[in-house]
């Protein structure tokens, strides 16, 4: 699994290297001027990390001041963030998302070997997290932590998967506030500068529900001008499958035709998703809008429209790009009581 090579320097010292095989690629570190005995301990030691699936890299180099530091959670959290961002299993904007989530836990529970973090210990974090942030906010933190705890627990590296007991934070999802009324969306539309990228972006994920990351990598060979549609491709989708949008009407098209003359690269030329949230956060508070509508919300209005104006449920979760019509059906706790009861006075038997 990994060996001990010695090679004389310049000097004429004999050094000691160590060579292995990490996720398929052959590593080789220096120990430098060390006796074959310590050579032999870091050998048996790097072994160990390699069967536990961790690069011993570190270690070796002496970055780490025993083998124990490498269990700290932030070693354990690097390892994690390598794995998941190799080999596309994960967008961009979900390792954005899960770097920014992992950067607010505190030096104390860093420091800590993973083996005796407890249930506590990750109780009191989030306690701290909710209190800057929403109810939402608190349980994409919890499914992250569970996420990263469960692959210690797989690789053998803890004994039991404390995080699994956390328990979700209750949201209301009667409220209709992450929705825009139409007035809301006809002033976004008839104020906003036409020629800005912003515009552009509040254009798509209100006329075809598309997610702030697809919005960033949409070109302009996925927009069919001629059967009016946009490909949305697994590139930056969250199901990581393609789907066709069709638009809602001809003028739609009419206004993207318009923006560009020579139609390359991105349409919309941004490429930082905070920006999208932290404009729309400041038109809501300029115009004194619900203090809980975000860009976000732009696309939950679009698919609540569908379902409203009577869009099978089955064609709403396939133009929206869900993974099953489980996740669409959510959006009917959006809908006022008059809503459902207009539905449920078609069933008249007489």
């Amino acid at each position: 699994m990994a060996s001990i090579r010695c090679r004389s320097g310049k000097d004429g010292y004999n050094r000691k290297y160590i060579r292995y095989e990490f996720r398929g690629r052959q590593r080789e570190c220096s120990l430098g001027k060390v006796n074959m005995e310590i050579a032999r301990r870091k050998l048996i030691d790097a072994e160990g990390l390699l069967l536990d699936g961790i690069d011993p890299m570190e270690f070796l180099k002496g970055g780490s001041r025993s083998l124990n530091d490498l269990y700290l959670l932030s070693s354990m959290i690097r390892s994690y963030s390598e794995f998941k961002s190799q080999n596309g299993r994960n967008r961009p904007v979900t390792i954005e998302i899960r770097d920014r989530i992992f950067s607010s836990l505190p030096d104390s529970l860093l420091q800590k070997d993973v083996r005796f973090i407890s249930l506590l210990d990750l109780e009191g974090w989030i306690s701290e997290y909710g209190s800057n942030h929403s109810p939402g906010g608190v349980n994409l933190a919890i499914r992250n932590i569970k996420a990263l705890f469960n692959w210690l627990y797989k690789r053998d590296h803890i004994t039991k998967n404390v995080a699994s007991s956390l328990q979700q934070s209750p949201i209301d999802s009667s409220r209709e506030s992450s929705i825009l009324d139409s007035s809301q969306v006809n002033w976004l539309l008839d104020y906003l500068p036409r020629e800005s990228d912003f515009f552009r972006a509040v254009y798509f994920a209100i006329h075809f529900g598309l997610r702030n990351g697809e919005i960033m990598r949409l070109t302009w060979p996925q927009i069919n001008f001629l059967d009016s549609f946009i490909l949305v491709t697994g590139v930056g989708a969250k199901t990581h499958s393609g789907r066709k949008v069709s638009a809602p009407s001809e003028k739609v098209m009419d206004e993207i035709a318009s923006w560009d003359s020579v139609r390359v690269g991105n349409v919309v030329r941004v490429k930082d998703s905070g920006y999208l949230s932290k404009r729309f956060k400041k038109i809501v508070k300029q115009q004194g809008w619900d203090g809980n509508l975000s860009f976000y919300s732009l696309r939950h209005t679009y698919i609540s429209n569908l379902v409203r104006n009577g869009a099978p449920i089955s064609l709403v979760s396939r133009l929206a790009g869900h993974s099953s019509v489980v996740v669409t059906d959510r959006y009917y706790s959006h809908f006022k009581q008059d809503d459902l009861a207009s539905a449920a006075s078609v069933l008249n038997f007489g």
